[in-house]
């Protein structure tokens, strides 16, 4: 599949992204914008040329370059300066995702394990022995499987970055801090689920456990709960961000009796807050019905949706004629043989019993037409949402729902998508653009709703699971933008450049310090708040009385 053309750029000639960041610049307030500007002379006063040196480990898609580089365009424009993204280096394991990066976004080098970044040189995917250069920001998404709300054992690792056993969240969680004491970078930005904030058995959450690794370094360590949804994307995402600025060339200790956040939190918080706008419509990023991304996902083989889990060995029981003795199991179980129903349609025939629809559907030769592309999973949840919601023919707007979850899990959206994630099987449906449509959303669309826009896109020889894959690892550059921009406004960017480059003493934390430490460690916890995750840790609740 060849790059992707400007077919669905905004009539004014900008693209999706461009604006989204445009919308948030005219949310900030005068004050804001003259701290930006002060920000970014000082920015641009510690680089070479304007050059902003940035290295990544995002799960390879690095959808942040193409944020910077948007944002640095309207700064660019609106302040006369003259700044561009210099690109390191990316780390990335997976072949598929190390060619992804080398033909969207060409970095020089491409380390194939980010655990060894943390020695004075690495061997990258060319076999150079190169020095590892320390960036002004270092920007990695931190792995979620092991804590993800789709894990079934998340709860044995929610403080894992403490712990030796093997774990993906806990191993890339310690290798990024490991890089972090080992190269100082003056701001580092992480990106992982919200559990990253749930408690584990040790009493501490991953999320304390990075904060302390940051805290001995030298670095204040900021974290926030954010949403795509609030800052004009349409999609239901909310992740936890964690900004490092590096404040001291001496451990610093956040969990000290009496310690208080410097002044220029709160202006930071005031202005993430400031920049939230409206979703921009859906339809700006829906292709057209021929778009070689779209024909790709609805043509889709068996080979290439998600694999269905192993066969369950649970205790082989049909469900109660009317439905009402059902048991679910979150969709986590797959086929059983020998008459006996499959997991997924136990909870199937619970919703069709309750919606008082037919089961075993019956559905019709029109509809097995339409949905030719889905499973008969899918096909059956797809059925019960036009019996119960009419067909998207009759639909006045846009409704998304991932096919791939439990029907217990989701219900349609209206007008934005559900969280993007590594299997999604989105499924839209209603009036778009004048025509009604009903189809799975191509690889093309789901990188454009993570900000990866269309014209900078070259997909050729991507499958479309690839192309989910990918979007479900990426970061969301419509939450980039605020955080980068009320960084550059309030926080003390030029210092950190400076701190950067002296010594780091390595003097402990005293005794009296540590005590206290492990004290407020104990009045900050708190119980999860749901099942997929606890409570916000929150950069406004950063004051200690």
């Amino acid at each position: 599949m060849a790059r992707v053309d400007d077919e669905a750029v905004s009539q004014d000639g900008l693209r999706n992204s461009e604006v989204i960041v445009r919308d948030q610049f005219e949310k900030l307030t005068g004050f804001d914008k003259l701290s930006l500007s002060n920000g970014i002379r000082a920015l641009y006063n510690e680089t070479v040329d304007g050059f902003v040196q940035v290295a990544t480990g995002c799960s390879g898609t690095d959808l942040v370059l193409a944020a910077l580089d948007t944002l640095f365009e309207l700064w660019n424009g609106v302040f006369g300066v003259d700044l561009a993204v210099d690109h390191l280096y990316s780390s990335e394991s997976k072949p598929m995702k190390q060619r992804f990066l080398q033909e969207n976004f060409s970095p020089p080098h491409i380390f194939p394990d980010i655990g060894l970044l943390k020695h004075k040189s690495a061997v990258d995917l060319d076999g150079r022995d190169v020095m590892i250069r320390t960036p002004l920001f270092w920007i990695c998404g931190v792995e979620c499987d092991s804590i993800s709300a789709l894990n079934s054992q998340r709860g044995e690792n929610f403080d894992c970055v403490g712990q030796a056993k093997e774990s993906r969240t806990g191993t890339t969680g310690r290798a990024c801090m490991e890089y972090i004491a080992a190269h100082r970078p003056p701001i580092f930005l992480l990106e992982c689920v919200r559990n990253l904030q749930t408690v584990g058995k040790s009493g501490k959450s991953n999320l304390i456990l990075l904060q302390e690794l940051a805290n001995a370094q030298g670095y204040l360590l900021l974290s926030k709960l954010m949403n795509c949804y609030d800052y004009g994307t349409p999609q239901q995402r909310d992740r936890s961000y964690l900004v490092g600025i590096l404040i001291d060339s001496r451990p610093v200790n956040q969990t000290k009796k009496g310690w208080v956040a410097p002044p220029w939190v709160e202006q930071f918080v005031n202005c993430l807050y400031g920049m939230k706008v409206a979703p921009l419509p859906l339809e700006k990023y829906l292709l057209d019905q021929d778009n070689p991304s779209v024909m790709l996902a609805n043509a889709a083989t068996s080979k290439d949706k998600p694999a269905p889990k192993k066969k369950t060995t649970r205790k082989k029981t049909k469900p109660a004629a009317d439905g009402t003795d059902a048991k679910t199991d979150g969709g986590k179980n797959a086929d059983t043989e020998d008459g006996n129903p499959l997991a997924y349609e136990v909870e199937h025939l619970s919703r069709y019993f309750a919606a008082q629809v037919t089961w075993p559907p019956q559905m019709d030769s029109d509809f097995l037409q339409r949905s030719e592309a889905c499973t008969e999973r899918q096909r059956q949840v797809l059925w019960l949402l036009e019996q119960t919601q009419g067909r998207a023919s009759s639909l006045k707007e846009l409704l998304v729902r991932d096919l791939h979850m439990s029907s217990e899990w989701q219900i349609e959206r209206s007008g934005f998508t559900p969280c993007i994630v590594s299997s999604s099987a989105l499924w839209v449906r209603g009036q778009c653009r004048g025509r009604s449509i009903g189809r799975f959303l191509g690889g093309a669309e789901l990188l454009s709703l993570q900000g990866l826009d269309f014209d900078r896109q070259s997909l050729e020889g991507f499958s479309h699971g690839n192309l989910v894959d990918l979007a479900g690892n990426a970061f969301c550059s419509s939450v980039i933008f605020p955080l980068v921009t009320a960084l550059i406004a309030f926080g003390p960017v030029a210092a950190a450049i400076q701190l950067s480059k002296v010594e780091f003493m390595t003097d402990e934390v005293d005794e009296e310090d540590g005590e206290e430490s492990e004290q407020a460690e104990e009045d900050q916890l708190v119980e999860p708040s749901d099942e997929e995750g606890g409570a916000d840790f929150d950069i406004d609740d950063m004051h200690v009385d």
